[in-house]
């Protein structure tokens, strides 16, 4: 009997947190990175982003999914603060 995505993805998720925190830690990167780079995308595709598809938008992506108050790429560095 094969076995269904489902139980493969139950096995292989368990065997990864079997080998303790370093991989958890591991999966929460990717995952973060890949949700940034995927809501950079869909903001370039669907128009919602004035800026061009750079580190603007990838910046931008990033502040919004880790913490919503830090400073957007358009805002410049922290030296650039009055």
């Amino acid at each position: 009997m094969k076995n269904s995505f489902k139980e493969k993805f139950a096995y292989w998720f368990d065997t990864q947190m079997q080998k303790g925190s370093s991989s958890l830690i591991r999966l929460l990167a990717v995952a973060s990175a890949a949700a940034i780079v995927l809501f950079a995308v869909i903001l370039v595709v669907l128009g919602f982003s004035e800026a061009q598809f750079g580190t603007d938008v990838f910046w931008d992506s990033f502040a919004t999914i880790i913490n919503a108050w830090m400073p957007y790429y358009s805002d410049g560095d922290g030296s650039t603060r009055t």
